[in-house]
């Protein structure tokens, strides 16, 4: 039985939106229509104004007085900062998760793992961001630190934009697939220090990535 949780309409207009915006379909200044939004997402106008309230929250939307909702664009240097704020506490929630993680996590983490270098020799760039986001959550959700997930979670969600840094640079893949392996022989290891570093570490090439991808596009503000 799939146990996965069923999203709320505002989740799947927030996650359709975001898109969008990663697709750049979407530029600085263009009006965000909210019926056109709803139709589009089988919704009712509600939970687009929801999801678009949360958009501005995350920085992607500006809403105007009598005007409406708004693209904000993309600053490129904003979100190199916020993966380098990510990196830290990864590393961090790593370190504390050596205290909790079990053999069966460390093996569903050498599975997923495995998912994921099978998707990369398939170049399947979707199926495995989706899996890589899945190894990095089984690690820093056992930290034991509800505080640091909460903040976790709200930085995994601003930053889901840079979801497309694997669609743009299989090489950064394939390098990703085999600092995961390191990963799990850190854990393997209960080396807390290597951990902690080698996380901020591969966290950082993400962010390289994520800039060198983006330098000669102008920032959007």
């Amino acid at each position: 039985m799939d146990k996965t949780p069923k999203k709320s309409k505002r989740e799947i207009v927030y996650e359709y939106i975001l898109r969008q915006f990663m697709a750049k379909e979407y530029k600085s200044g263009d009006h965000l229509n909210i019926s056109q939004l709803a139709s589009e997402c089988h919704v009712s106008e509600i939970p687009v104004r929801e999801a678009l309230r949360q958009l501005e929250g995350d920085g992607y939307v500006v809403f105007s007085s009598n005007q409406g909702a708004f693209a904000a664009g993309i600053n490129h240097m904003d979100v190199f900062q916020l993966i380098q704020v990510k990196a830290v506490l990864e590393g961090f929630a790593s370190r504390l998760a050596l205290s909790y993680l079990k053999k069966n996590d460390i093996n569903e983490l050498k599975r997923l793992n495995a998912e994921m270098k099978d998707a990369l020799n398939r170049n399947a760039t979707e199926e495995y961001s989706k899996l890589n986001i899945q190894f990095h959550e089984l690690i820093c959700l056992n930290c034991g630190n509800a505080t640091l997930i909460k903040l976790l979670e709200n930085l995994w969600r601003r930053s889901e934009i840079t979801k497309q840094v694997f669609f743009g640079s299989p090489v950064r893949m394939k390098e990703s697939n085999a600092e995961h392996e390191q990963i799990i022989r850190l854990i393997e290891d209960r080396d807390y220090n290597g951990l902690e570093n080698y996380i901020r570490m591969h966290k950082m090439q993400t962010a390289s990535y994520w800039l060198i991808g983006n330098v000669n596009v102008p920032e959007e503000s």
